[in-house]
């Protein structure tokens, strides 16, 4: 596994323009970056990553048509160093993936079988050791999609898509045994206003859950029960006085605001959460161009200084948006490369950003610039898999807090 890591990080960054657009030349840069990755040839003020034995913590990525889960190490540099491969279940499957509070275990959803499948990160190694043969999540042809998990470490739930008329869109509830991380089904939630749920995630506070569903265009809100059942409150469009096709979704941390993306209004999508929970759409902010498609996002920051990342698949970048009371503001752009990224994370102390490319088969890491700027700075590009898998396509990321 090679990876390619950039002496001078700051010359390679894209500012926003006027227009909040990338130039050409910056985005050439970045895709240039990548060939020569996957090529396996050196570009001049490029070397080989040094590891340095400083394991900083793990990170974790799903191969969709390989039917597997990538182990890395996370340095304290930041850089990302192949390990190994977990089995997920059925090849065209693997998609959302959550580590839990405490670091302890790790869940897949797999579309292809319609399972959640549980694992055990050994301590030390960041190994994973399957626990059991995986949950069913909502029965055949269910398509879980994306996974969240309650604060405490003591609820998981997942978002299936169904498969249309034939299977409807659902919300599978777990409870989590402390001792060995397998789930234990609670609840399954069902009704007219969830069509095709996507993201999902719990408040802070434990109190509330937040889904984005893409086939009815809004975003709905839960109450969840002192056992770990939810209950529906409200649904509201996701584009405020019309519905969208939200994708990913996040929370700040205050619980105060949520955030999702809509890939069909190429925009950011800001939402005030009450003390009660429910939403109010506040107003959606362009991330780019509108045809920048946006699917991922993360949030980073501290104190006053909060920034929001979106991964757009349109045109290979991500944007960064600066947040000040729940508004935000484009302040430049960087591209990943050539391969439409997805799944997006921050390290805990909130310096790097690391983005799966779906279809480069790669994972994009990023320093993430001082405040106020809150800028990325393309530091890394590694495989997810070695050797490289062309069939495989890397969607999502998790990583150890």
């Amino acid at each position: 596994m090679r990876t390619l890591r950039r002496n001078t990080k700051r010359a390679a960054t894209i500012r926003g323009s006027d227009n909040g657009v990338a130039t050409a030349a910056a985005k050439l840069t970045g895709a240039m970056v990548l060939a020569f990755a996957l090529s396996g040839c050196k570009w001049a003020g490029y070397a080989p990553a040094m590891v340095n034995n400083r394991s900083a913590g793990y990170a974790y990525v799903t191969n969709n048509g390989d039917g597997t889960v990538s182990q890395f190490s996370r340095q304290a540099d930041g850089t990302l160093i192949f390990q190994r491969m977990a089995k997920a279940g059925a090849v065209d499957g693997p998609i959302g993936i959550a580590v839990d509070p405490s670091n302890r275990f790790v869940y897949v959803a797999n579309e292809g079988d319609s399972r959640v499948y549980e694992f055990r990160i050994e301590r030390g190694t960041g190994d994973l050791a399957a626990i059991g043969d995986g949950s069913v999540s909502d029965g055949p042809g269910s398509r879980p999609q994306q996974i969240a998990i309650g604060p405490h470490g003591d609820f998981v739930y997942v978002t299936n898509a169904g498969s249309g008329k034939e299977v409807a869109g659902s919300i599978s509830q777990f409870a989590i045994n402390p001792r060995r991380g397998a789930l234990r089904p609670l609840n399954v939630f069902r009704g007219e206003d969830l069509k095709q749920p996507r993201g999902i995630v719990v408040a802070p506070n434990g109190k509330f859950a937040y889904v984005s569903d893409p086939g009815a265009g809004t975003i709905l809100a839960f109450a969840v029960a002192p056992n770990g059942t939810l209950k529906l409150m409200g649904s509201t469009p996701s584009m405020g006085a019309k519905t969208g096709q939200p994708a990913m979704i996040a929370i700040a941390p205050s619980g105060g605001f949520v955030y999702t993306v809509d890939g069909a209004a190429g925009v950011a999508a800001v939402f005030k959460a009450g003390a009660d929970g429910r939403l109010d759409f506040v107003k959606g902010y362009p991330v780019g161009v509108s045809t920048a498609e946006p699917l991922g996002i993360a949030l980073a920051g501290a104190g006053s200084d909060k920034f929001v990342y979106t991964s757009n698949r349109a045109v290979d970048s991500v944007s960064c948006l600066a947040v000040k009371d729940g508004a935000l503001t484009l302040v430049g752009q960087s591209g990943t490369g050539l391969g439409g990224p997805t799944g997006m994370v921050v390290d805990p102390q909130g310096h790097f950003l690391y983005v799966v490319n779906r279809d480069a088969a790669t994972v994009a890491q990023f320093e993430v610039g001082d405040p106020p700027g809150g800028g990325l700075f393309p530091d890394a590009t590694i495989f997810t898999e070695d050797p490289a898998n062309e069939s495989s396509h890397s969607l999502y990321i998790a990583m150890t807090h």
